[in-house]
């Protein structure tokens, strides 16, 4: 993604982000602090205020940053009092960096007792009711300027105030996501002063209007981390077709960009009111730029126009809510200074878009490998087993972004090239499922030596990459085990129950069901690299049931019988491992798989009653 980077620009902007911001991936440890003043002493229940605001905002992140970011906040559920009225800090008259220091050192000092505060990330600070505390600003002061408490500084503050009671329930539920996004670097998408303040990106992104509460831009998911390399695509070449899904889902290419500048690209992805983006009132393919040397309140990012609002539903839905493209609308953006276009070729609603780019601008560049494993899901292994599983990642890979479909299979058989692109392992072609500008996914050849340094080698159009070195081992297993299927330190595996819920603590994972397993249940596991089957699976080929040798599954000491251990029939290098849930099983166990001795080193765990 390289090629995309843009220069940094002034304060808060949407290039690179300052170190100096709270972190924004992982678990994002918050205190929560409830004060109130002489002048206005707490007339709320601090438990009931917290639960209208803090798990809602906790369900918002955990969604729109794709399970990368869990928020986790700490309050004591009482209301510290302030050393003096609210009045003195000037929130109505202007609040100053001086003020807003002397009313955040006030709050942690009457709190302090009740908490830890060099154990948080950052810490919110609520006022409360009729305090004269009106809106809820961020403070991030620069490294040896903010407070010290507990033998740490405290420098990542949020003071919320009456803005989180408005009449408007979505409103008040957002200002902390909005604030939250500060603290990780994100800027104003709404204008400081003007007559229409949302007119640059209106309710498209939540750091503008926050009332509809949708998704942060692709763009802006990007820079906090959110989006990984091969889910933002970035065009270099003439030309590309990429295949978009919904911003608001959580797999496959949902953002776009060609660079136009050192600070500007053009930006787009698809919207659908899918999630958090469900009050959206016109979806479609929203196209917007970023100029990361414009400052936060000025318009750093700005939606074209497919077409104008209709008076009377600007206030509903927000300025610029019908700027999205697609029919009847506009299907082709194009932009005039650079000649950079959009057109939409292929609209699968809800699936999402196919978007053909154009980009005279762009050059053909052989492409270059930077890394190279077997799947990520799978344990992201070093080394790769005959007819397992690889994923290269690089640059100028391909110029179109998709998998594989029926009509790239000739007799069954699975295509060695898509759109150009093709990649041999130990000198033999691979089988080709996925191509994007950053990451191709590929079935190894069932033929490649084993126990060797096998060469990787991609081709496009534009020319042969350098050489990628990859080991190889006749057995190279790993377990279905995504990174979102973690909490608490734990890596689940991902076993799957009949009725399609998984095993796992309840609520691992956002819009997914989990339960713990209880003897007598029947459950799968899923797996890639176990090798040669009986009979034998052909590569590039869907496979038919192939027992495996010797396999061994153990449930913490408890070794557990398999009713079958072979390849998924008709999947393409996939394994199934189906058992029963024995007696006499209680807690998280780890998981532990072996085949013919080779044992998965994967550190797993299954979860039980």
């Amino acid at each position: 993604m390289a090629q995309c980077e843009l220069a940094t620009g002034p304060g808060l902007n949407l290039g690179p982000t300052a170190p100096t911001r709270m972190k924004s991936t992982g678990e994002i440890k918050m205190a929560f602090v409830f004060v109130d003043f002489p002048d206005a002493p707490a007339n709320e229940d601090a438990r009931e205020l917290y639960n209208a605001l803090v798990p809602y905002s906790q369900q918002w992140i955990d969604e729109v940053s794709n399970g990368r970011a869990k928020l986790t906040v700490t309050a004591v559920f009482q209301w510290f009092r302030m050393p003096k009225n609210s009045s003195v800090y000037e929130y109505a008259r202007g609040l100053t960096f001086d003020l807003h220091k002397t009313y955040i050192t006030d709050a942690l000092t009457a709190a302090d007792s009740a908490f830890n505060f060099a154990e948080f990330d950052g810490i919110y600070i609520m006022a409360s009711r009729d305090s004269q505390v009106p809106f809820s600003p961020t403070w991030v002061p620069n490294p040896g300027q903010g407070v010290r408490f507990d033998g740490a500084e405290v420098r990542h503050v949020i003071t919320l105030g009456r803005d989180t009671r408005l009449a408007i329930p979505q409103y008040r539920w957002h200002v902390i996501s909005h604030e939250t996004g500060h603290l990780m670097g994100l800027p104003d998408l709404y204008l400081f002063s003007g007559t229409d303040v949302h007119a640059p990106i209106g309710a498209w992104d939540n750091m503008g209007l926050i009332s509809i509460g949708a998704h942060f831009t692709a763009w802006q998911k990007r820079k906090l981390g959110w989006l990984a390399g091969e889910e933002f695509a970035c065009v270099t070449a003439r030309s590309a077709r990429v295949d978009l899904s919904p911003l608001s889902t959580s797999s496959g290419v949902r953002g776009v960009a060609v660079k136009i500048g050192p600070s500007k690209a053009i930006v787009a992805e698809v919207r659908r009111k899918i999630g958090h983006d469900a009050r959206l009132c016109e979806p479609g393919l929203l196209v917007y730029t970023v100029d990361s040397s414009i400052a936060s309140g000025r318009g750093p990012l700005a939606a074209q126009r497919a077409a104008a609002d209709v008076a009377g539903r600007v206030g509903a839905c927000g300025s610029g809510y019908n700027a999205a493209f697609g029919a009847p609308k506009e299907t082709v953006f194009r932009d005039a200074t650079t000649g950079v276009s959009l057109e939409i070729v292929n609209d699968r609603g809800d699936a999402g878009m196919t978007v053909a780019v154009t980009n005279p601008a762009g050059a053909a560049a052989p492409p270059r490998i930077n890394a190279a494993a077997a799947a990520g899901a799978f344990g992201a292994l070093r080394t790769v087993a005959p007819g397992g599983w690889l994923e290269i990642f690089g640059e100028d890979l391909s110029v179109s972004s998709r998998a594989w479909a029926d009509a790239d299979f000739a007799n069954g058989r699975a295509p060695t090239a898509l759109d150009g692109v093709s990649v041999t392992i130990d000198g033999q072609p691979g089988f080709v499922a996925f191509v994007s500008p950053g990451q191709i996914n590929v079935q190894a050849p069932s033929s490649i030596r084993a126990g060797a340094q096998a060469p990787v080698v991609v081709s496009n159009s534009a020319g042969v990459s350098t050489t990628m070195m990859i080991a190889t081992a006749a057995r190279a297993p790993g377990l279905l085990a995504p990174p979102q299927f973690s909490a608490n330190g734990k890596q689940y595996v991902a076993a799957l129950y009949g009725d399609l819920a998984f095993v796992g603590p309840p609520s691992l994972v956002a819009g997914a069901t989990f339960r713990p397993a209880s003897a007598g249940d029947v459950v799968v596991l899923y797996g890639v690299g176990f090798g040669a089957t009986t009979p034998a699976n052909a590569a590039g080929q869907p496979a038919t049931a192939g027992a495996l040798p010797n396999a061994m599954l153990k449930l913490g000491d408890v070794t557990v019988p398999l009713a079958y251990a072979g390849a998924a029939p008709g999947a393409f290098g996939l394994y199934q491992f189906n058992f029963t849930v024995p007696a006499g099983l209680s807690g998280d166990l780890p998981l532990t798989l072996s085949v013919d001795g080779v044992t998965t080193t994967q550190t797993l765990w299954f979860s039980t009653k």
